[in-house]
């Protein structure tokens, strides 16, 4: 399995995990948009699974909620 776990990050880390591992799934805005959601939590998280498919699992707000993206 290929996960990444991201906790809050600042604007320039997360524009570096944009670049490497999401930009060919959906725009900039909308994955700030799904992160600041996931991290309005305490201990909130965003999951990035790059084995599973757009629209199911690949973005997950902690571990069992899927994030569809809005693009997806």
């Amino acid at each position: 399995m290929n996960l990444l776990i991201l906790f809050k990050q600042d604007g320039t880390n997360l524009k570096h995990v944009y670049n490497d591992h999401v930009n060919t799934d959906i725009p900039y805005n909308d994955f700030c948009a799904l992160c600041r959601s996931c991290w309005q939590r305490k201990y909130g998280f965003v999951v990035i699974d790059k084995d599973s498919p757009l629209a199911n699992g690949r973005y997950r707000n902690g571990f069992n909620m899927f994030a569809i993206p809005r693009s997806g």
